[in-house]
């Protein structure tokens, strides 16, 4: 076996042969990648370990014995299903220290077609590095700011969190204060059928009003919407959100900087972007136009960051800000004109 200088060393991880055949065929497909090997059990990938040296691994998450693969030092990209337990066990491996995860339909022919996106999040994953963390605890009562009708001159913040995004993301609200009369517009990596896990795990720890994005809901101050990659979002007429699944299916993903623009073409100077950990470049064309509109961004500090790549091209930009996670809140509260005080939070994890 002979893999070439550059390429990427994978070793692929599942119970399942028929899963092993399909990924591994469909990374091996791509010049820039190199299976190393495959193995069933986490027994089978601490023997292959030294001796195959992947970069990173890709794991079938099929139940909570899994977790043990995202503790062993590289960076992993989990494969799982959309079901409600798919996004528990997911966000669970999330917090245990799992760099990203792809979902596909719950069939061999949704595992087929997702092996483009495999090859796209993999070639990311290369640089990244592993990083375990803990959810914030906040006391269980928290006070909610109450919502209220969004109107002209009001601040909406629109939030990309993507590879690496979710730690960040979670310490943003959980140190948000009351009354911030700002709506929140955040998106997300993940697919609609993770929304109601996250937003269990989310609401509670926030003073805003956590809910999933949907076509016709009119932004409120004091609520956050959560929008999963399954749909392109944009902002409509009269203050209501525009969810399109059919410009998502032609360009194949979503797209940050659709809807960074097209938010700072209605709302202007009222639009504060934030740019979490993430990789690629989507999000920097979205950054430019709403500096030219008058809006702020904002950037996630690039040493914190799992994946680095768009935070790293924003700042190169040189239209945003660079803010720890343990600031974003305050730095988005100052911005917005709020005075209020955060509530107490035990933060995620110093860096």
């Amino acid at each position: 076996m002979i893999v070439g200088a550059d390429q990427i060393r994978v070793l692929v991880v599942s119970a399942s042969p028929y899963t092993r055949y399909v990924i591994s065929g469909g990374l091996n497909a791509a010049p820039d990648l190199f299976v190393v090997g495959t193995a069933k059990t986490a027994d089978e990938v601490i023997d292959k370990l030294p001796l195959l040296r992947p970069d990173l691994m890709v794991v079938d998450l099929q139940s909570p014995e899994t977790l043990s693969f995202v503790q062993m030092g590289l960076p992993v990209l989990g494969v799982c299903g959309r079901t409600a337990a798919d996004a528990e066990l997911a966000l669970a491996a999330l917090q245990a220290g799992m760099t990203d995860i792809v979902a596909c339909a719950d069939s061999e022919l949704g595992l087929d077609s997702a092996k483009g996106e495999l090859v796209r999040r993999v070639r990311y994953m290369k640089h990244v590095t592993p990083q375990p963390w803990g959810w914030p605890s906040v006391q269980s009562a928290t006070t909610k700011t109450v919502p209220r009708p969004f109107g002209p001159g009001d601040r909406v913040v629109v939030v990309s969190a993507s590879t690496g995004g979710l730690e960040p993301l979670v310490q943003m609200f959980v140190d948000l204060p009351v009354g911030l009369d700002a709506a929140f517009v955040v998106l997300l990596s993940l697919p609609a059928a993770f929304m109601p896990a996250l937003i269990r795990r989310l609401d509670p720890v926030t003073t805003v009003n956590v809910r999933t994005a949907r076509a016709g809901l009119p932004l409120q101050r004091g609520v956050a919407y959560l929008v999963p990659c399954d749909y392109q979002v944009t902002a409509g007429s009269r203050g209501v959100l525009v969810l399109d699944r059919e410009a998502l299916l032609k360009v194949e993903r979503f797209s940050v900087d659709a809807t960074m623009s097209t938010l700072a073409t209605r709302y202007g100077p009222a639009v504060i972007a934030v740019l979490l950990s993430g990789a690629g470049q989507d999000g920097v064309k979205g950054a430019l136009s709403v500096r030219a509109a008058g809006g702020q961004v904002l950037v996630q500090a690039i040493e914190t960051c799992v994946a680095r790549e768009m935070p790293e091209a924003v700042v190169r930009s040189g239209v945003a800000t660079a803010v720890p996670p343990q600031q974003i809140a305050a730095a988005i509260a100052a911005r917005a004109g709020c005075s209020a005080v955060p509530q107490t939070a035990t933060p995620a994890r110093s860096r």
